[in-house]
């Protein structure tokens, strides 16, 4: 018999707890001693799983965000500064602008980095912007263009420039560890309290919401007892561990 991977057996043990939410079945199973609390650690130990697998899914580098959020920057305030200017202080726009368009992708670095050096000396009225800079400046504060958004973009800009203090991933191996582990504290938890189940309950029905006979099109009573041998429908095969298994080699 084929070994069941981590995918199937997951997928056991997940339509198993969702049986156990008939309120009938889980009484059942509380004459065999199961408690909330042995339901409440099956989930944690399905969902410990899935967390230990998920984890080693690639995720978007932080300095992704970064350009997208200097994308937006550039975005906003480009067309607002160039038409603030354009009517008002003409001579400071051309001179901002000077070769500096809106870009797309890791390029907005380059050209947010451009702007805001040269805002900086329009502020500071240096770079031949003299008091027509300084008061074009003030002009921009009040469409918005404060300081702190100026800030803000400034910091984007500086955390591109420094090394991510991140923790190394995982390794391989690691990895397998973790998920050889979640998984075998998973499958044990199944193993027991599926044994107990499959030997409890006789509703064919609840058998089914259980995982452990095939839905069928006949209209079986619920209270009917499975008859496997005289034609009713198993459902999957128990696998290498589980109640009712062949023996090894067999």
């Amino acid at each position: 018999m084929a070994k069941l991977n981590v995918t199937a057996k997951a997928e056991r043990m997940l339509k198993f707890l969702l049986g156990l939410r008939s309120q009938r079945a889980f009484d059942l199973m509380r004459t065999r001693g199961m408690t909330p609390e042995d339901l409440a650690e099956g989930w944690a130990l399905l969902l410990a799983l899935g967390k230990v697998r998920l984890s080693t899914v690639a995720v978007e580098p932080a300095d992704s965000s970064t350009v997208l959020a200097l994308d937006a920057f550039e975005n906003l305030w480009f067309p607002i500064v160039q038409a603030t200017l354009a009517r008002r202080y003409p001579g400071v726009g051309d001179k901002l602008f000077l070769n500096l368009t809106q870009t797309e992708g890791a390029a907005v670095v380059m050209s947010v980095g451009t702007f805001i050096e040269r805002l900086d000396a329009v502020a500071a009225g240096s770079d031949g912007y003299g008091e027509e800079g300084k008061a074009a400046r003030v002009v921009l504060a009040k469409r918005g263009l404060t300081d702190e958004i100026v800030d803000a973009a400034r910091n984007l800009l500086a955390t591109l420039r420094t090394p991510e203090a991140a923790p190394p991933p995982p390794s391989p191996e690691q990895v397998r560890e973790e998920t050889d582990k979640a998984e075998s504290e998973m499958w044990g938890w199944y193993l027991e309290w599926s044994a107990i189940a499959r030997s409890t309950v006789k509703s064919r029905r609840l058998l089914r919401e259980l995982g452990f006979l095939a839905s069928s099109g006949g209209g079986a009573s619920e209270d009917e007892e499975p008859d496997v041998e005289h034609g009713g429908a198993p459902g999957p095969a128990p696998a290498p561990g589980e109640p009712g298994a062949p023996p090894a080699g067999g």
